[in-house]
């Protein structure tokens, strides 16, 4: 299982084991998907948002959204 962690203002991902995924900074994060070994987040910020997994791989770069 996975934590969305918080320092501040900042949101970070850290496993059950206290092991770091995503370091905190200005996003906010939302689990997608979360099913045994598989973890899909939404990360957003100002600039945009981007799709990492749990083992931090990132799925997209960062996406710019539509007004």
């Amino acid at each position: 299982e996975n934590f969305v962690v918080k320092q501040g203002t900042k949101q970070g991902l850290v496993n059950s084991e206290g092991k770091v995924i995503l370091e905190p900074e200005e996003v906010k994060i939302i689990e997608i998907y979360n099913e045994e070994d598989c973890g899909v987040y939404a990360v957003i910020s100002d600039e945009g948002s981007r799709i990492v997994t749990e083992k931090g791989e990132i799925l997209t770069d960062w996406q710019q959204g539509t007004d």
